[in-house]
């Protein structure tokens, strides 16, 4: 969170030190930068949680248990056998779930992250060597951080909609 806000504001900065002409050639870059920085703290904050309630060792651990308790229960398992065997299978099925969800919502964070840092170094380019040299790389960052932004952000609907279930 601290490198997204860190590279919002060195955006922020530069856009501000453009001159007005300039900015109104690219007026969807701060707010592209705005909305992925958000969505990143959105993120930092799904998968703390995540790493707080749900951990890989779970699934193992939880494999153990069942390999335990069907051992226990024999070739004929009790009802009741049973039935702890299928919760402790959901909640192992859970869990992984809850582990690929993380890992999924970890690497959209790093491009979102990496498309902040991005649209930062097109901009110190920008400044640097004028605007009609880095416009196009300046537009095909913001275009590649929206997409980036839009596709976390249904991401983190999904992990909103599931914790609701």
């Amino acid at each position: 969170m601290r490198r997204a806000a860190s590279d919002r504001a060195l955006v922020e900065d530069t856009i501000k030190r453009l001159a007005k002409s300039e900015r109104e050639m690219i007026p969807d870059v701060v707010p592209t930068v705005v909305a992925l920085s958000e969505r990143v703290g959105s993120l930092a904050v799904t998968l703390h949680g995540l790493d707080v309630d749900v951990s890989v060792s779970s699934v193992s651990s939880l494999d153990n248990r069942v390999i335990a308790l069907r051992a226990e229960a024999g070739p004929e398992p009790t009802p009741e056998q049973e039935r702890r065997i299928a919760l402790m299978e959901r909640q192992r099925s859970t869990i992984a779930e809850l582990v690929e969800r993380r890992r999924v919502l970890a690497a959209q964070m790093e491009s979102a992250l990496l498309a902040l840092q991005n649209l930062r170094l097109d901009l110190l380019k920008l400044r640097s060597s004028g605007l009609e040299s880095a416009m196009s790389d300046v537009t095909s960052a913001t275009q590649e951080a929206r997409a980036i932004s839009r596709d976390i952000g249904h991401a983190v609907d999904a992990i909103g909609e599931a914790r609701r279930l």
